[in-house]
């Protein structure tokens, strides 16, 4: 049984879903709003500013610049201002921090596992903090579109639309969490030998590499090599891919058993599941709390990921026990 834990920083972080953000600025803007959603919103915004301007938490980032379209200038002021000007770090670079404390813990026989909120957050978070103590206010600098906003909301529809097949298609063969679980497991798995291979391949043909293909067989294959992983090269690598220690990397555990979930429960899907999973993968494990969907929330504690990995986990629907959260913050 492996167990992986995670170091998290000294300062409270609490992760707010884009939906959240968007509602804030629809707020501010003083847009149309359901009453009770208007009363939680500009309470918590409040107790939000004030515990992030007094330094005593913040409200990280992800990759989250292309869904925050509503407003957008206030969206990103919001997110700005909350965040510290803190963002976590790419997806791609978490999980590759998390890649290499499993391959070692895998390579040295481990069973326990710690991973450092510098992994999410970079290795200057200290300073950063230290820093922003004598910053008299943070720059908002709207960041450069790179879709439309026609683009985002298609993309997202389409993808919705191909996810709630694959759902009505496992329903229809009665296919359970456990085997989606495994189906998910075996993908991320053929995704990482998919790549290695092909890259591989192109390297003996004497062929260009693309930068991810460059990067899958340069920080993969030279890492198992750097630790001296045997069998060397790409067949102890997929070793490796193929062991439980591989499934415990947090962003692979989180996504394929969220994604498992959302599969084969009785919810109907929306736009924004597909993009939540992927944010929820890389700060749920960091993060002292995270604010999302009712459904969201849900399947995350049917799952007891908010257990596993010592996270608050809140929906609006739980807005006094998210006050009482910040209260404890704020007189801590």
């Amino acid at each position: 049984m492996i167990n992986v834990k995670v170091k998290k920083f000294s300062i409270p972080s609490f992760w707010l879903d884009t939906s959240i953000i968007i509602k804030m600025a629809i707020w501010k803007s003083g847009l149309q709003l359901n009453q009770a959603d208007k009363k939680r919103i500009s309470q918590l915004y409040d107790k939000l500013k004030k515990l992030t301007e007094q330094l005593k938490m913040f409200c990280p980032l992800g990759d989250q610049q292309e869904e925050i379209w509503k407003g957008e200038e206030v969206c990103h002021e919001i997110a700005t201002s909350l965040s510290l000007g803190i963002n976590l770090l790419y997806k791609e670079a978490i999980q590759f921090s998390q890649l290499n404390a499993l391959m070692q813990a895998y390579l040295n026989g481990k069973t326990e596992v710690e991973l450092e909120y510098q992994d999410a957050f970079g290795e200057n978070l200290d300073e950063e903090f230290k820093q922003l103590r004598y910053k008299k206010f943070i720059v908002s600098v709207l960041p450069m579109k790179y879709q439309s906003i026609d683009e985002i909301k298609r993309k997202r529809s389409d993808l919705r639309e191909k996810l709630q097949n694959l759902k009505d298609n496992i329903k229809s063969q009665s296919i359970s969490y456990n085997e989606q679980l495994r189906k998910e497991y075996d993908s991320s798995l053929e995704a990482y030998s998919l790549l290695l291979n092909k890259s591989i391949n192109l390297t003996m043909q004497g062929l260009p590499l693309t930068l991810t293909e460059y990067e899958g067989i340069n920080s993969i294959i030279e890492l198992w090599n750097r630790y001296k992983g045997e069998p060397p090269d790409i067949e102890g690598v997929i070793s490796f891919l193929k062991s439980d220690y591989f499934k415990k990397i947090p962003l692979i555990n989180i996504q394929c058993k969220l994604g498992a979930f959302l599969l084969t429960d009785n919810s109907i899907l929306e736009d924004g599941d597909s993009m939540d999973i992927s944010h929820i993968s890389t700060t749920l494990p960091y993060c002292t709390a995270i604010l999302v969907d009712d459904k969201m929330k849900n399947r995350i504690h049917n799952l007891n990921l908010h257990e596993e990995y010592d996270t608050h986990v809140f929906s609006l629907r739980d807005f006094d026990s998210i006050m009482n959260f910040l209260e404890g913050i704020d007189g801590g």
